[in-house]
């Protein structure tokens, strides 16, 4: 196996690992088939193409002669976001559109189905060379300026695009719908990279990190003599290779990810996973060979002989374009989901079926992986519901013992550890662990993921069983399955690094507790931001703080409540809200795991006109970019809303806006840097959000 004790120089080669396929196709506007509407202007040194006319149609371009073709040339599969350069002319908003096909293809003209809306684009996109072309933007009419049309959000749902290999030459429409509306260049980058206004006015490669962002690193477990690794997808390339010593690929080495048309192989994601764990020098683990989900579709209608032969011929394929990998999951959850025909695949007659044994279509797979594999690869069984259930780590007991009677079949057991696993107790999740290592083999923590939807509850879980699994001496290694959001348990909090690339407090913990260098909080004392303890203004706020010692602790965040909702409300930053008059304490307590560290604080709360209850349909409501760089954001999905209030985090009023019958609104808060407080209100009922300018 391959050593994890690597100087960590070579981790900051990760964010040029894959420059060439890094690079965005880029398309000159002029080179396309042009409708009889657009015309071709040169000026200076860019040539680009204008329509002629203004729009036939608001929702589609109208006719042909509206529209643009172009042929697009990929060099490899992959998800794309689509960019485009473009100018909009002195009337802004009366310039500012198009249209797009919506997916690849010859569209047709006249069909609001076939056609994406690009609006409002007159405040939107980038035009300063060193900013990254990721989110809205906010570059002014009458320049070029870069656009990211896969998130730009101000009009219709934007998407993204998919190309398999065999499919690589495509077709892609461009539509006119305003007459003040220049393009010069569309683009394609890959999912997941950031790319400069520079990168793609040069078409050259952009980066995993944002511009300015340095790697961070070393990893949790540099240096340790047990892995700890991750899940390896879009959502977790940022900052990988500086948290995680160990790649498994998400979905790019399922089957049907990889073959999903018949003997055309998409290897570009499991390539891109692969090559981070051979440029670090970490251990890879292949996920996964037989499986009965995610398989591909047109394996099922075979006959058995036709399947077994695709078998050996995705299992040779894997074995001889990655021949360095360390660890293969032979099988995955067959107690749950074998191949079957209940399940996906279909395949486990071709295997030998249960047979004598009831596994021997397990016992088959192992025997095709031995021979396809090298001796020195680590074939594993992956199962999950085992730490939580003694009846199925027995059952999982006994096929195990099965691979073990044949000498060099199985050499490591893996079982997941997700959330919903955790229900039980630590004695019985430890007895579970401990049948298995009676097997004499290597265990490994597979899946891990630990639900969070308060701070409270994440840090508790990762002290729990965290340490119960790390100090276990069979096991050898741990599996994150994700850890930022995008992650598959994101609904679930599961997340340790935020939306923000904050850390958050059990991913503090996480490092503290690898490191041995945990610093618990030993008091904590409440105050307020203006040294009153009183809010006596109708729907008022008050920011709690919190004194921690030592300054130097771990975790220097709280879990904040009070004693009585009905008067008021706080968030987990602090902040109270007053609803109704009367007295309520607030209540601080530290997060870790079995301390009575907290502290209380009394606070009275008069001059409330009336109940305040939060707005119906909240959650519809949008306010970005937050954090915002320069201050100006956007508030949408304001149904009914009439004003707009914006506070310092002491309650003082910067803003007062009455939107009677907008929806949306865009506000420039010209303050410093800092939180700031939003309050919606539709004349009863109000709504608080957080806005950090940076």
């Amino acid at each position: 196996m391959r050593s994890i004790a690597v100087l960590f120089t070579i981790l900051l080669l990760v964010s040029i690992e894959l420059k060439g396929q890094n690079e965005p196709v880029i398309v000159e506007a002029e080179s396309g088939t042009l409708g009889a509407d657009y015309e071709i202007v040169t000026a200076g040194d860019v040539t680009y193409i204008r329509p002629q006319t203004n729009f036939i149609n608001g929702t589609n371009p109208g006719d042909a002669s509206k529209v643009a073709s172009f042929t697009i040339n990929f060099a490899d599969s992959g998800t794309y976001k689509l960019y485009a350069r473009v100018r909009v002319h002195s009337n802004g908003a009366d310039d500012d559109s198009f249209f797009h096909g919506n997916g690849f293809g010859t569209k047709d003209p006249a069909s609001d189905d076939d056609w994406t809306i690009c609006n409002n684009l007159h405040t939107a996109g980038f035009m300063i060379t060193t900013d990254a072309v990721d989110g809205q933007g906010d570059a002014p009419i009458n320049y070029w300026k870069w656009l990211s049309l896969s998130d730009y959000t101000g009009y219709e749902t934007p998407m993204t695009f998919r190309v398999e290999l065999g499919e690589l030459t495509q077709t892609f429409e461009i539509g006119a719908r305003e007459d003040g509306f220049d393009v010069d260049k569309i683009a394609f980058g890959r999912e997941g990279i950031y790319y400069t206004v520079d990168n793609l006015d040069k078409g050259e490669a952009g980066s995993i990190y944002p511009p300015g962002e340095e790697p961070i690193g070393p990893p949790l477990a540099y240096g340790l003599d047990k892995f700890l690794g991750c899940g390896y997808g879009p959502d977790s390339k940022r900052d990988f290779a500086g948290y995680w010593n160990q790649v498994t690929p998400g979905n790019a080495g399922k089957w049907g990810w990889v073959e999903g048309t018949r003997d055309n192989m998409s290897w570009n994601d499991l390539d891109e996973a692969y090559q981070v764990a051979m440029d670090s020098n970490y251990v890879f683990k292949h996920h996964v060979l037989v499986w009965g989900a995610q398989q591909p579709g047109w394996v099922a209608a075979l006959d058995s002989a036709e399947q077994r032969a695709e078998l050996e011929e995705w299992f040779a394929a894997v074995a001889d374009r990655y021949p360095g990998i360390d660890q293969v999951e032979v099988v995955n959850e067959p107690l749950h989901q074998p191949p079957d025909d209940a399940h996906e695949g279909g395949y486990i007659g071709a295997l030998g079926g249960t047979g004598v044994t009831g596994w021997d279509w397990v016992i088959e797979a192992f025997r095709m992986a031995r021979a396809a594999f090298t001796d020195s690869t680590v074939l594993m069984i992956n199962e999950y519901g085992i730490m939580n259930s003694t009846t199925n780590t027995d059952q999982y007991l006994e096929l195990i013992h099965l691979l073990q009677a044949e000498d060099t079949l199985i050499d490591a057991i893996g079982f997941q550890a997700h959330g919903f696993s955790h229900t039980g107790t630590n004695e019985t999740f430890l007895r579970n662990i401990d049948t298995l290592a009676s097997t004499g083999l290597p265990i490994y923590v597979t899946e891990l993921d630990v639900d969070g939807l308060t701070d409270l509850q994440q840090v508790h879980g990762y002290m729990n069983l965290f340490p119960l699994f790390w100090e276990h001496p069979a096991i050898k290694g741990i599996t994150l399955w994700g850890f930022r959001p995008g992650m598959w348990r994101t609904d679930q909090g599961a997340y340790l690094v935020d939306e923000f690339g904050v850390e958050r407090p059990a991913m503090l913990w996480l490092r503290a507790y690898l490191k041995d260098e945990f610093i618990p909080n030993e008091s904590i004392t409440l105050y307020t931001s203006t040294g009153e303890s009183s809010i006596d203004t109708d729907e008022g706020t008050l920011q709690i703080l919190a004194e921690i010692l030592p300054d130097t602790s771990t975790l220097t965040t709280l879990h904040w409540t009070v004693n009585n909702t009905e008067v008021a409300t706080i968030d987990q930053d602090g902040l109270l809200t007053a609803l109704s008059d009367g007295i309520v304490t607030v209540t601080a307590i530290s997060l870790e795991l079995g301390s009575d560290v907290s502290d209380q604080i009394e606070i009275t709360v008069t001059g409330q006109v009336s109940d305040i209850k939060n707005i119906a349909g909240a959650e519809n409501i949008r306010i970005y970019p937050n954090p915002s760089s320069d201050g100006y954001f956007t508030i949408d999905g304001m149904q009914d809303i009439s004003s707009v209030v914006v506070l310092d985090m002491n309650g003082k009023q910067i803003i007062a806006l009455d939107v009677c019958n907008q929806t949306s609104i865009d506000i420039h808060l010209d303050m410093p840097a800092g939180l700031y407080i939003v309050k919606l209100s539709d004349g009863s009922r109000i709504y608080h959000a957080k806005i950090a300018v940076k």
